[in-house]
């Protein structure tokens, strides 16, 4: 599966909602495919956040069309076993924006 968004309000940050909403998204994949990794083209901006997510660089920074990325990928297995650790499902109101496609 590839994430094509994942934005939480400036006024939102540092509460653990990307965290959420990444390991809601982990479970849907999971769920639903038989994908066994996720894939993103990061924001320079985000990078780092991807990294903590599990994410890492599968090359270099670019530019397409005026776009800056860099190609990042996650295991579905969760690379610190934090897998038995259930966290709850989402409340919506925490479901500001995602968006994800197969």
């Amino acid at each position: 599966g590839h994430i094509s968004l994942l934005f939480v309000a400036k006024a939102h940050h540092r509460r653990g909602i990307g965290r959420d909403l990444m390991e809601e998204t982990v479970r849907c994949v999971r769920k639903l495919t038989s994908t066994d990794h996720l894939t993103v083209n990061s924001s320079p901006y985000a990078v780092g956040i991807y990294h903590k997510l599990g994410f890492t660089a599968t090359g270099p920074e670019q530019t397409v069309n005026g776009i800056r990325f860099t190609p990042m990928e996650r295991p579905l297995e969760n690379p610190d076993s934090r897998e038995n650790k259930q966290t709850p499902a989402l409340p919506r109101r925490w479901c500001l924006f995602m968006l994800f496609y197969l």
